[in-house]
């Protein structure tokens, strides 16, 4: 008896030794999280090196099971397991789901009134809402943000304070969820409240590029990964080069990582996802 007592005993003090270990094994076989992009004119994606901007056809985006064309911005909400994507001005303005295990798309909202112009890039709100940067068509028309439900019924319109923010309209979380940080044209970084009330950051000074003027470069898509590095997608509208950057904040610099695209293809929508959903 006094045997079984001493064995129940030692059994009880191995398991919490136990369990953790479990736990960082389950951790270690965690997929990690990857960077993709869509190319514009044909909805394939690709997975994309981040020491060197080199890409890898990982799949293709479809809609009426063709290639889904225009695609500026892309998102993935881990909330509902599930990619929202934006097109581009000539593409409607359109705001779509994406299943991410087939990649089939689906229209939320089709901009049938044209109340806006190509959707910029898209956040996951605070609220489980998507966050969009635009330029609004309709009255009054300027720059702004719009929370959209995840249904796509537009919800609150945010007005930019500044009307002359444009031409990338990138945009990616500060310090927190409550300031959202907008590139705009001359490499502008500019800091936004949830009312729009903005002011200028900083301005960036390109590094690389083929030492190309700044005001012919666009920052399209930001991303931040975990450790809080910022990436972005920058267009050089004289070469019509795509090139993948980081964003140096505290130096005010854009550093070109490499170019991504061949045959004058551009890439937009760059994104952060695990791995094993693609």
């Amino acid at each position: 008896m006094k045997k079984l007592i001493s064995f129940a005993v030692l059994l009880l003090m191995l398991i919490p030794i136990v369990l953790p270990l479990e736990s960082c094994n389950d951790d270690d076989d965690a997929a990690p999280i990857v960077m993709v992009v869509a190319e514009r004119s044909s909805g394939k994606i690709f997975t994309v090196d981040k020491a060197t901007g080199a890409l890898a056809e990982t799949g293709l985006v479809t809609f009426n099971e063709v290639g889904l064309t225009n695609i500026r911005a892309m998102i993935y909400n881990p909330g509902n397991q599930t990619i929202y994507a934006s097109a581009a001005d000539d593409g409607g303005g359109k705001i779509y789901s994406i299943n991410p295990s087939t990649m089939v798309a689906t229209v939320l909202n089709p901009n049938t009134n044209h109340d806006w112009y190509g959707v910029a890039d898209l956040l996951i709100s605070s609220d489980n809402k998507i966050l969009a940067s635009l330029y609004f068509d309709s009255d009054p028309s300027g720059p702004g943000l719009v929370k959209f439900s995840l249904t796509g019924e537009i919800g609150t319109r945010i007005m930019f304070s500044d009307d002359n923010i444009c031409c990338g309209m990138g945009i990616v979380y500060g310090s927190s969820t409550s300031q959202v940080l907008v590139s705009s044209y001359d490499m502008e970084i500019y800091s936004s409240d949830l009312s729009g009330t903005v002011t200028l950051l900083t301005t960036l000074v390109p590094e690389g590029f083929n030492d190309t003027p700044s005001d012919d470069l666009y920052i399209q898509n930001i991303v931040k990964d975990n450790a809080g590095k910022v990436y972005a997608i920058v267009y050089d509208a004289d070469n019509t080069d795509t090139f993948l950057a980081s964003i140096d904040l505290t130096n005010s610099k854009l550093v070109e990582i490499g170019k991504m695209n061949t045959s004058n293809n551009r890439y937009h929508a760059l994104m952060l996802i695990s791995q094993d959903l693609l």
